[in-house]
């Protein structure tokens, strides 16, 4: 076995083990705290997990194997591969290529695939031969072979005991401030919405903290107001910018870094504007309010009030969840009631992954119809609670979001919210809670109210990119139109000709249902591209 890291600091023995990436300890009788001084006497992959936290991989080696584990956060990619005999193993896909020497070929079905799914991550990719290793799973290869093992499932975490407000908030505050400790300098993303304003709040007191928002012209992408009043409380510079259309090449992936399509043309014009104010302010890692929606249970659904069924809530106590759903949803209770019916309580899988076949040519949609879309994390026991399987798996799609930074960046990516820590303490909050009062992310809002600006608080509405995408479409549609439908994509038989022709219209685009697919279609044309010219320089250079 041979190791290899770009950074003095980035790999540590941890007796016959070796960690790559950030390593944070913990024990029973502490919060989530510092970068650790010394190791226990600690033998085992599956024993780091107790002690330790943070965002790395685990590298054992033993007589007659190699051990690679992922932590459960996903914060660093893992991605592998085998030539003549030889495993390479890296965290970045370009970088695994160049370390084997062999440029991977594009699995045709496994892209189409990948279209299909609808961002559920996978260990298999759209390269062949090329693999990724999941977070929360542990790679085993011996001689010629090489096998996988789940070894952290966050059904282990449903049970305990739930924290109160307080521990909440000082868990995921210790969490950021464990990582702002690493940085001598540091770019947050903030707009203004709860989730990266509370990862903010834990890193005001840093001192390289720089905030920037940006801004569609259109008002319903205009986040500034919020985000000027959350850099006002917190006395933190805010740098504010607008999506720039120029900055879009939609000849260029701006996923080109990954396995796998999965990039919008939007991220141009954000990993521009990233890649400039990092470089300005020397910044040597990137915060974000990622996974938030998805740890703190974004929810409309039915499903608390489910769980709370199953877990025998008192008649009032099923009244008071009912309510907090009509008032969340808009809903009538009888609408409600409605949505309770159709949600799974027998025992079983509670959760069904839905695929997207919009604009999928209909043999591609057949060959993949019949086959369940499954997941390690995916398979609860059987009588797990319906919201909790929802929750756990929306921290799953999670993992695909944190691919999008090219790992290439002159800093690093960071996403506090998705600390191993943070994780277990939401798991083990009832459902219920996550809606409380007929308000999102409750138990989040309510751990700190007194922290953030009212206007962050009471904030109900999300803003976004949907204006800029829409105009990336108009302005360049005969562009794209050329582009999608004489592609790779309609020659390898993955889309449906006719139906990107009607959805590349004007009409169909002022409906506006469409976009995002489309815009997916184009990246991933790119994507394409990009891998067979061999050609995976950053987006953003």
């Amino acid at each position: 076995m041979r190791l290899f890291a770009n950074q003095p600091d980035a790999m540590r023995r941890i007796g016959k083990m070796v960690a790559f990436g950030h390593l944070f300890e913990r024990d029973a009788t502490s919060l989530p705290g510092a970068e650790p001084s010394s190791f226990r006497d600690i033998r085992c992959p599956a024993a780091v997990l107790h002690h330790y936290w943070g965002g790395y991989s685990l590298c054992l080696e033993s007589e007659d194997r190699v051990e690679i584990m992922r932590d459960p956060s996903g914060m660093l990619p893992c991605y592998y591969r085998s030539w003549d005999d030889i495993f390479y193993v890296a965290s970045d896909v370009p970088l695994l290529c160049e370390a084997s020497g062999q440029q991977p070929t594009i699995d045709w079905q496994g892209l189409g695939g990948t279209l299909y799914i609808n961002g559920l991550p996978q260990r298999t990719t759209a390269l062949a031969g090329i693999f990724q290793l999941l977070p929360g799973m542990t790679l085993k290869i011996g001689k010629g072979h090489a096998e996988e093992a789940i070894i952290w499932s966050p059904w282990a975490c449903v049970d305990r005991q739930a924290p109160d407000l307080k521990t909440f908030r000082q868990i995921i505050l210790d969490c950021i401030r464990a990582w702002t400790a690493q940085f001598p300098s540091i770019l947050i993303g903030v707009s203004g919405g709860l989730d990266s304003s509370i990862v903010a709040f834990g890193a005001r007191r840093h001192g390289g903290l720089h905030a920037f928002t940006i801004a569609t012209n259109d008002p319903r992408g205009d986040e500034r107001p919020f985000a000027r009043d959350l850099a006002r409380v917190l006395d933190i510079p805010l740098f504010e910018a607008t999506y720039d259309l120029a900055a879009v090449d939609i000849s260029r992936s701006s996923f080109i870094h990954a396995p796998r399509p999965g990039g919008r043309a939007q991220l141009h014009a954000y990993d521009k504007l990233l890649a400039g104010l990092a470089e300005r302010h020397s910044a040597k890692a990137f915060f974000s309010g990622v996974g938030g929606d998805n740890v703190f249970y974004l929810t409309s659904s039915a499903r608390p009030l489910v769980d709370r069924h199953l877990m025998g809530g008192a008649p009032t106590e099923l009244w008071s969840t009912l309510l907090d759903i009509c008032r969340l949803t808009g809903s009538t209770p009888w609408q409600v009631f409605r949505h309770v019916l159709q949600i799974p309580r027998a025992r079983g899988p509670k959760y069904h992954w839905r695929p997207n076949a919009d604009l999928l040519a209909p043999a591609l949609i057949d060959d993949f119809k019949e086959q369940q879309l499954t997941h390690p994390w995916l398979d609860g026991p059987v009588d797990s609670l319906p919201g909790k399987a929802a929750q756990v798996a929306m921290i799953i799609r999670t993992q695909g979001y944190m691919e999008a930074q090219d790992r290439r960046f002159p800093f690093e990516p960071v996403h506090p919210l998705m600390s191993q820590p943070i994780i277990e303490m939401c798991l083990s909050v009832p459902s219920w809670e996550a809606c409380r009062g007929g308000i999102d992310r409750s138990f989040a809002r309510r751990a700190f109210a007194s922290d953030l600006p009212p206007t962050v608080i009471k904030r109900r509405i999300k803003g976004g990119p949907d204006h800029f995408a829409l105009q990336i479409l108009r302005s360049h549609l005969p562009a794209i139109r050329a582009r999608l439908i004489d592609g790779a994509l309609v020659r390898n038989h993955i889309v449906d000709r006719g139906a990107l022709e009607v959805a590349l219209t004007e009409t169909s685009l002022a409906s506006g249902g469409r976009y995002t697919r489309i815009l997916s279609l184009l990246d991933t044309e790119a994507w394409i591209d990009g891998w067979s010219a061999a050609d995976t320089r950053p987006s953003w250079l």
